[in-house]
């Protein structure tokens, strides 16, 4: 019998044309030469790719600062509005009404009876103030508690938000107190509706304003029961004014939630799509500069460019990334990508794909 010898399979290595992709790749985080060579000459769907990771990492500082964004953030200084919350929702629970949150819902109740219009008075937060020994007290707005109807919450937050009032008079602005100190100023407030709340503080007896609520926020099932008394607590304890804001925060961090989910959400997507729309835009430039008569590269096509640029995108979004996290927050953080992107893609235009003279 004859033997059949057995053919050993030789492997077939990477290819020349596989290695110079792999070394342009990497060449092309500082080498122009190498984003051209690489759009020309590497599969398209590796230019794909690299374009999804240009146009997603300058996005996760964006991602990680929204994420970790808290409703109470914008009362680290409370400018007094700690004793504004305590005093108007003691002088709410004094007058008989309650506000019960039940399934994510904000009902008011007067004297154990459900407030149908979901209206009441305004309660506001006043207090004593001597501007001289020879002087009449004069009494100061500190705080001014509101109940609307939901869709008048956003209205009537911007119009707390525009109306001053003089420093000694509980009077809004008006020019026949011409003659007081002209020292008009904004009380800090709290709107409250059946489903969503607003708030915005400001600095003492100024029109300056220290921070405020993102939007509407909304109530959740963490707190059902009667907000008042879960926020006053025990009103015999030396700190109650404090421990009140502290429950007051966790309040307002818990009706940040499902704001923040949305918030989050939708500003992830409105980057990327900025970010990617930069990416095309940056493309067509390349295409229009090298139309010229006297350019050598006319010759590259629409998708070409395109891809010329979504490899040159790669650096600058890593920087963008990077700057991004330094500076946390920061407009000069955001705008990091768009401006390194740009000027790389001059650059490159400028450089390898110049017109011959």
């Amino acid at each position: 019998m004859s033997q059949v010898k057995k053919v050993k399979k030789v492997k077939k290595g990477i290819s020349p044309q596989a290695r110079r992709n792999v070394a342009n790749g990497f060449k092309s985080i500082i080498s122009n030469q190498a984003c051209i060579d690489s759009a020309k000459e590497s599969p398209w769907w590796i230019s794909i790719i690299f374009l999804a990771i240009s146009i997603f990492l300058p996005v996760i500082p964006i991602w990680s600062n929204a994420s970790k964004a808290y409703g109470s953030s914008f009362l680290q200084t409370t400018y007094n509005s700690d004793r504004g919350v305590f005093q108007t929702f003691d002088i709410f629970r004094a007058d008989g009404y309650e506000f019960k949150v039940e399934g994510s819902m904000m009902n008011f109740y007067y004297n154990d009876v459900k407030v149908e219009d979901n209206t009441a008075p305004v309660v506001r937060y006043d207090y004593m103030e001597v501007r001289d020994p020879n002087d009449a007290p004069s009494t100061v707005i500190n705080f001014i508690t509101v109940i609307v109807p939901d869709n008048q919450v956003a209205a009537k937050v911007q119009e707390l938000a525009n109306t001053q009032y003089l420093q000694y008079s509980t009077t809004p602005w008006e020019e026949s107190f011409a003659e007081l100190d002209k020292h008009p100023y904004i009380p800090s407030f709290l709107v409250l509706g059946r489903s969503t709340l607003g708030m915005a503080t400001y600095k003492y007896q100024s029109n300056a304003r220290a921070g405020a609520s993102s939007g509407g926020l909304t109530y959740t099932k963490a707190y059902d029961g009667d907000l008042i008394a879960r926020i006053l607590g025990d009103t015999s304890v030396p700190d109650k004014i404090e421990q009140s804001f502290v429950r007051f925060k966790g309040f307002m961090d818990q009706t940040y939630l499902e704001v923040k989910d949305i918030t989050v959400r939708n500003t992830v997507l409105l980057y990327l799509g900025v970010y990617l729309a930069l990416a095309l835009i940056l493309g067509l430039m390349i295409f229009l500069l090298t139309r010229g008569k006297n350019n050598p590269f006319r010759y590259l096509n629409f998708f070409v460019t395109q891809r010329i640029a979504w490899w040159a995108l790669f650096t600058p979004a890593l920087l963008g990334m990077i700057f991004g996290f330094i500076l946390s927050g920061n407009i000069i953080g955001q705008m990091a990508f768009i401006v390194l992107a740009s000027l790389r893609i001059m650059w490159l235009s400028m450089r390898q794909l110049r017109p011959a003279y």
